[in-house]
């Protein structure tokens, strides 16, 4: 009975060997990880295909070389004097741990890698096995987030923009310092409150229709673009915001965030410039004025119908053309020489000020003028407008009186 027992403990424990062995060699067949042995004199005694695709070296390089070939210089010290202390019975300190340390290939160069070291006693001699991963891509990715989330401190911080993030539920999550700024709620006034807190009543039923629908998994509408739409400050204060929009699942659920910025002074900015085009529009129409731009190269931009009456040109005969087509032939060299100047950067010497000179019609008349100019930069080129009106009337008043008081003078 004895010798039955026996022989069916050999049997299992062969079936318990073979299938472990079986596992060893999956495993150690593996490129991922390579796993290396050596023993209590630090030569290398086992290499698997692992090992050779991460290091570089086949398994005939290696065996019975020390381990060390694959140990960065700074490193030769703490490894040996951890081998000899362990090799004498001292207590391990890196066995069983995971360890980030670098490693050397073939070629040279250094490498980070994951280790786990493994240790034991055969027949009085001392064993060493590690398990090796090459984190190369890993680090790389944990350093890409590093300089993310750098960025994303730096843009969170930032008190130009509202960064705002809530989940599926409508909760608000994040609450960044420029939300702080620009609605005035505090971060804990904010977090796991309804985000229609900031959202007007108007925008209320579809903004929560739209999250209903993107939670369903509908497509979205809004993500990606840029909108204009209004919030709700803490005071109860509407406002105008431009809004961009994000989401995205994490474990099985779905997360939204908005970059907010209040665009209160753009909006004044452009019904001030949608003021102004207005009032141009209404002075560039009068009869009375003539208003005419040109370039740096005294080439004729705007020429509006107060110009037309005036020169008897219209806008499509002049555009283009040189401004001094309206000029006498006594005022062109001083026109041209003070625009060289003042294209070279010299100081103005008419600019702002009225002036009265003369100027020709379409059909060559000269007629009395009075100009106003003013000039400006844009984008590296300097432009110049002038305001004309025709004084010819004035003129005629003025030497009326003249003649008038000549002959009172002389009775």
């Amino acid at each position: 009975m004895k010798g039955i027992d026996i022989k069916k403990e050999v049997e299992e424990f062969k079936k318990i060997y073979i299938e472990q062995y079986r596992k060893f060699q999956v495993i150690s067949n593996s490129k991922n990880d390579a796993i290396i042995t050596s023993d209590e004199s630090k030569n290398i005694l086992f290499w698997n295909k692992g090992a050779e695709h991460i290091f570089g070296y086949t398994e005939d390089e290696v065996i019975g070389k020390p381990i060390t070939i694959i140990i960065p210089d700074r490193f030769h010290k703490m490894h040996n004097d951890g081998m000899d202390r362990m090799n004498k019975g001292g207590k391990p300190r890196s066995i069983g741990k995971v360890l980030e340390l670098s490693a050397i290939k073939k070629g040279g160069e250094e490498f980070p890698i994951e280790l786990t070291l493994g240790s034991w006693d055969n027949e009085g001699k001392r064993y060493y096995s590690g398990i090796i991963r090459d984190i190369t891509e890993k680090k790389k990715a944990e350093n890409l987030l590093q300089i993310q989330n750098k960025r994303f401190q730096v843009i969170s911080s930032s008190k130009n923009d509202a960064i705002v993030t809530s989940d599926e539920s409508k909760k608000i999550l994040f609450w960044s310092k420029g939300a702080e700024h620009i609605f005035g709620y505090t971060e804990k006034e904010a977090l796991g409150k309804p985000i229609t807190l900031i959202i007007p009543n108007e925008f209320k039923k579809r903004h929560n229709d739209g999250m209903d629908r993107m939670n369903k998994g509908g497509k979205p509408r809004s993500i990606g673009k840029v909108l204009e739409l209004s919030a709700i400050k803490k005071g109860g204060e509407e406002f105008p915001i431009e809004l961009t929009l994000g989401s995205w699942d994490n474990e099985g659920k779905r997360y939204y965030s908005g970059i907010i910025r209040d665009i209160t002074e753009k909006k004044k900015a452009e019904n001030l410039l949608q003021e102004q085009n207005k009032r141009f529009q209404v002075i560039s129409n009068s009869k009375n004025d003539a208003i005419i731009t040109s370039d740096e190269s005294k080439k004729i931009l705007f020429w509006n119908k107060g110009a037309e009456h005036i020169f008897g040109y219209k806008e499509s005969e002049v555009l283009g053309k040189p401004i001094t087509i309206i000029i006498p032939d006594k005022f062109k060299k001083l026109h041209n020489a003070g625009m060289d100047r003042m294209n070279k950067g010299g100081k103005p010497r008419a600019i702002g000020n009225v002036i009265e000179l003369s100027a020709i019609k379409k059909g060559g008349e000269e007629f009395p003028i009075e100009l106003t100019l003013g000039s400006w930069d844009n984008e590296g080129k300097r432009y110049y407008s002038g305001i004309i009106r025709d004084i010819t009337e004035k003129k005629k008043a003025e030497n009326i009186i003249i003649e008038e008081k000549k002959k009172s003078e002389e009775l």
